[in-house]
């Protein structure tokens, strides 16, 4: 994915990642990271989810 988007000039890539999301497992948290990681993203954010149910 980053390599076509660096070939059309674009040069910052960046990932944020969203970790503790419900059903995501360590391992699928693991290959994500790794996989964003792979195409060399000029920057790479991991954050934690924490659920807020609506205020009404």
């Amino acid at each position: 994915m980053a390599n076509p988007l660096r070939r059309h000039e674009v040069n910052r890539i960046n990932f944020d990642l969203i970790n503790g999301l419900p059903n995501q497992t360590v391992q699928s948290c693991v290959n994500a990271a790794g996989a964003a990681a792979a195409m060399h993203p000029s920057r790479f954010a991991v954050f934690g989810y924490a659920h807020v149910p609506a205020l009404e």
